[in-house]
């Protein structure tokens, strides 16, 4: 079975085919119907056919394959079907297949419509789909929500019909389904006509939303309501929305009334009046004088909303790139001037343009001018792209200069630290790093390489955003080895005074020069003759204390160190 049907799909019929259902295990009623179905989807019903072939009918598995055929003619449509039919009626013969063919053009599935045999279309909403670009999720999306809203109206429910590009059969890919369903208002006093509509819509859409929950689709059911009154209305004006409806939509269900119209629409009995088509081009001419005004506000609001602000936006983009909050957009083509014209970035071209724009929507804000036409629009616009693109390039250019000062600031913290690492290590950081930290060393070269080319402006051999790297790396190394030393130096250094008298303990240091007493208030520094040199009390001398015993600490308390500790506390003692 699989090869037939792999064989169809791979024929020359392939583009045509937009499904295949399978009925195996038939119930009486089903086979029924499917013998119903013979009619349609044969060339040709013999009399003797149902008899002759009796067995077949009722054992045999039943494909119904149904095939596009909206671009054909009447003739070509009995060709496409006859020769169809002839070639896999002789592969199922030849191959021996227990398999009953119904072949269905879309013009077969809308005589059915039209012979009100509704219970054939719900039949290809049960069979099994094996293969089905749409038209079968259609029938039972339509065959579900269908019964859900006659089970509620009942006998109010006129007609449910399929329309769209579906009923033609070359669009059941589509994820929308299209359905129109007409309701008998005609003896509703209860409501008025507009909640009676909405009422009406509520419940359709709602089942709608149902019946796709129930077949587990993956289409939208789009029903559109129409009254029995105002369907009769817009059909007496020859509406082209009901005319196109009623033309092309196929019923699958339906009181009498649709097909009865349909019929007298096909044999020409109705046509459109001399006073519809007047009413209509009124209506065209009315039509296109609102799309003309919408296309001038359009214009208007692109120029003067749009454009302008887009304009603005990319200019006040650039000043806040620069480092400075925009001001209000008058004054934005001042700023442009003062930043960048007059440091020869920018020419003052775009500045001009910028005010020129601006200036236009001021003008049309105020009254001067009250539209702008499409030649406006597209002059605008070629302004805009123009001044947003030079914006860009602006921009570039002081990404590119922050960038630069980035760098700079970056090598004078590394400069800075490294002077710093070299007072507390007593050796250069370079020297420490080859020694200590030998894989590091290479990056270490590169990175005093790249420092010196960036110095001397050759930009050109240098990957900016690696020597950034590279810095902020060796930043926080310096960083952690100086915090680490100084962390080790004052712990090494570092004896407890307290003071007996005021019960207070402070941190002592020494030096050969100085001695160093933290307290509350900061450090206060003594000589060795015990004259108090001054408090201090910010970091920077901090980084000075740290310095000296660096060099010059003292791990040891003599003489000349009580001899001073006695002038300052009456009661104290020493522990280290």
């Amino acid at each position: 079975m699989a090869d037939l049907k792999d064989d169809i799909l791979n024929s020359e019929y392939k583009d045509r085919i937009i499904g295949i259902m399978e009925f195996k295990e038939k119930k009486d009623n089903i086979l029924n119907l499917l013998k119903e179905l013979i009619y349609y989807s044969s060339i040709m019903v013999r009399e003797d056919l149902f008899e002759k072939y009796k067995r077949e009918i009722e054992v045999y598995k039943h494909w119904v394959i149904i095939l596009s055929d909206f671009d054909l003619n009447s003739e070509e449509k009995i060709k496409l079907k006859a020769s169809f039919l002839e070639k896999y009626l002789q592969k199922i013969k030849n191959e021996k297949l227990d398999i009953w063919l119904h072949v269905l053009l879309i013009e077969d599935i809308k005589n059915i419509a039209m012979d009100s045999r509704f219970e054939l279309l719900d039949l290809l909403a049960i069979g099994n789909a094996i293969y089905d670009k749409g038209i079968f999720e259609i029938f039972k999306l339509t065959s579900v929500h269908k019964k859900l809203i006659i089970d509620i109206l009942q006998r109010y429910v006129v007609a449910y019909v399929l329309a769209g590009s579906q009923v033609k059969g070359r669009s059941v890919e589509s994820s929308d389904v299209d359905v129109y369903v007409v309701i008998d208002d005609t003896d509703v006093k209860q409501h008025t006509f507009e909640e009676l509509k909405v009422k009406l819509m509520d419940l359709i859409i709602s089942k709608a939303m149902e019946a796709k929950i129930l077949v587990n689709s993956n289409k939208e059911l789009h029903p559109q309501v129409y009254t029995l009154t105002e369907f009769w209305l817009a059909m007496s004006e020859s509406n082209p929305v009901i005319i196109t409806f009623l033309r092309d939509g196929i019923p699958l269900y339906d009181r009498g009334m649709f097909i009865a119209w349909k019929q007298l629409l096909l044999k020409g009995i109705i046509k459109p009046s001399q006073e519809a088509a007047n009413k209509y081009i009124i209506a065209a001419e009315n039509a296109l004088k609102e799309a003309r005004n919408k296309l001038k506000n359009m214009i208007n609001n692109l120029i003067i909303e749009d454009l302008a602000v887009a304009m603005v936006t990319s200019a006040q983009a650039v000043i806040m790139d620069y480092g400075l909050l925009p001001g209000d957009p008058k004054e934005t083509p001042e700023m442009l001037k003062k930043l960048f014209v007059d440091r020869g970035i920018l020419n003052m071209e775009y500045v001009n343009i910028l005010s020129e724009v601006w200036k236009m929507r001021k003008d049309f804000e105020h009254g001067k001018v009250s539209e702008y036409k499409y030649e406006d629009l597209m002059e605008v616009f070629e302004k805009a792209e123009k001044f947003i693109s030079e914006m860009k390039n602006i921009k570039q250019i002081i990404d590119k200069e922050n960038e630069k000062k980035i760098i700079d600031n970056y090598i004078l913290i590394y400069e800075e630290l490294k002077v710093k690492f070299q007072d507390l290590f007593n050796v250069e950081y370079n020297n420490y790093v080859k020694e200590k930290m030998p894989i590091e060393y290479g990056g270490l070269e590169n990175l005093e390489n790249n420092i010196k080319n960036y110095k001397e402006k050759k930009y050109d051999i240098i990957e900016l955003e690696k020597l950034k790297e590279l810095l902020l790396y060796h930043i926080r190394n310096i960083r952690n080895l100086i915090e680490n030393k100084r962390e080790e130096l004052l712990l090494r250094f570092k004896y407890s005074i307290i003071d007996k008298e005021k019960n207070k303990s402070y941190d002592l240091y020494l030096s050969k020069s100085k001695l160093y007493i933290v307290t509350e208030s900061g450090i206060d520094v003594y000589d060795y003759n015990g004259n108090k040199i001054g408090t201090f009390n910010d970091l920077k001398y901090k980084e000075e204390m740290i310095k000296d015993i660096s060099k010059e600490g003292l791990n040891y308390i003599d003489n000349n160190v009580i001899g001073v500790l006695n002038k300052i506390f009456k009661d104290y003692y020493i522990s280290k």
